[in-house]
């Protein structure tokens, strides 16, 4: 499938200066599965062409699948609470006890073309517009204008979105961020890229995208081969060890925690330059290099004493974005 060129719905262009790469961003990263096997809990299998139409949607499909593996960890180990759980099985986003949304509601709002789409761009919709149950928008249409019509999404279909995912929604239940793991001009040898891919695995299933397709991969055994999960069948494949792909995006689903989180603040202190990203959950100070500038200065930051900064535990320097209070 990788050896082809054909187009299958995957679209590069340079990683923007403000995206978040690994090592330079805020998401900490978590071991949720220790040996990185995700496999039980990639479970929604939908073709990208059904009814004879190619919907160019492989990334639409690829970062769903890995919001839906994601929360099925969290079913299945308990770390979903009963609230969240009860609202997704009300409103049919739990089928047969698997998370299932609607893909073809990403792939129209995030205006996929004939050509196909961009990861952050899919991964950033997801952020904005939310998602929806499968049985609210499912696969139809047989040809383009059929398939994409946008006169399909409703004000409901929003309106219900924003409850599960909104970066300006307090009340929503669930966030997303995404970060590049891997890119054409990361660097370093291949056996270092995929330690790092093995090191992410353990956090959340990687988007792995190769000659115009994005696939989800949700395993991998040390130096013996991977597994991805894919939008053409065979939907599980096994891909040896040397397997290497010039695209890795990792997309992170957390339970937002409306009681304790609080929005992330800039702050400094009269007697000092340095200016500090104080986390959402209101422990560490991050402070922010390649500053002071003219355009970070502008931004809107709290002077607090030093007393109150030296209380915050040390979370290291990050490249200043603007993203980072967004």
């Amino acid at each position: 499938m990788f050896g082809r060129t054909k187009n299958k719905g995957f679209l590069e262009r340079p990683v923007h200066e403000l995206d978040y790469r690994f090592g330079k961003s805020p998401i900490v990263h978590d071991v949720r599965i220790f040996n990185g096997n995700w496999s039980d809990y990639a479970t929604d299998f939908e073709l990208q062409k059904q009814n004879g139409f190619e919907a160019m949607d492989c990334v639409t499909q690829a970062v769903i699948n890995s919001i839906q593996t994601q929360m099925n960890w969290m079913i299945a180990t308990g770390k979903m609470p009963k609230e969240v759980f009860d609202f997704l099985l009300k409103n049919n986003c739990i089928v047969e006890g698997q998370v299932q949304f609607s893909k073809k509601f990403i792939a129209i709002l995030s205006e996929t073309t004939p050509q196909g789409n961009y990861i952050t761009k899919v991964a950033q919709t997801i952020r904005e517009v939310g998602c929806i149950p499968e049985s609210m928008l499912p696969i139809s249409g047989k040809n383009w204008d059929e398939f994409y019509n946008k006169g399909q999404i409703t004000q409901e279909m929003r309106d219900f979105g924003k409850k599960l995912f909104d970066k300006d929604n307090a009340d929503a239940f669930f966030t997303l961020q995404y970060e590049w793991v891997v890119t054409p001009n990361t660097g370093g040898k291949y056996e270092e890229q995929r330690a790092n891919m093995m090191h992410h695995l353990r956090h959340v299933p990687l988007i792995v995208a190769k000659s115009s397709h994005a696939i989800l991969k949700i395993l991998g055994i040390n130096k013996v081969r991977w597994q991805i999960l894919d939008s053409y069948s065979p939907f599980l494949k096994d891909k040896k060890w040397d397997f290497n792909a010039p695209w890795v995006l990792k997309v992170v689903v957390n339970l937002k925690d409306n009681n304790n989180k609080k929005p992330m603040k800039i702050v400094k202190t009269d007697s000092s330059p340095h200016i500090y990203l104080i986390t959402g959950d209101n422990k560490n100070k991050i402070m922010l290099i390649d500053m002071p500038t003219l355009d970070a200065l502008a931004q809107s930051f709290t002077i607090i004493p030093q007393d109150e900064l030296d209380r915050y535990s040390d979370g290291g320097t990050m490249i200043w974005v603007d993203r980072i209070i967004n």
